[in-house]
């Protein structure tokens, strides 16, 4: 080994490089209302949309008699890992808004978009009750 210091602030480098490459780690709270994204996704609420429970479950199973749409369980995990570039809350953010960017293998564009019918503060809301989705 020629200098152990140098080493050292090699692997320090290395760190705070990951760090600054990575998501950060949000709370759901920091995001939203978790207690209103969870009303939103089950309920229709005062906007006049399907609610998500309607197609997505979040026990792994999937409604393919009514519309086939995956599964949102386990999405706090998955999200972070289907569109390179996009982290967590941007991936569900943008399946929110933006239906067509990315579509689930298996699975159909059937679901609309919520970007002119959701406010701002109803999409992180749900964002914020989805992160709550674990495996």
């Amino acid at each position: 080994m020629r200098n152990p210091f140098c080493l050292v602030v090699l692997l320090l480098c290395a760190l705070s490089l990951s760090a600054c490459l990575s998501e950060p780690t949000l709370k759901p709270e920091e995001i939203g209302d978790v207690e209103r994204g969870r009303e939103l996704f089950e309920t229709s609420g005062e906007i006049l949309v399907t609610e998500c429970a309607h197609c997505h479950s979040l026990d792994g199973s999937i409604f393919r008699e009514i519309s086939p749409a995956p599964s949102l369980q386990g999405i706090a995990q998955r999200a972070g890992q289907r569109v390179e570039g996009l982290g967590v809350v941007e991936y569900i953010r943008q399946s929110i808004t933006d239906q067509t960017f990315y579509v689930v293998d298996g699975f159909k564009d059937s679901m609309g978009t919520y970007k002119y019918k959701l406010s701002e503060e109803d999409v992180n809301n749900l964002i914020a009750f989805l992160l709550t989705q674990q495996e």
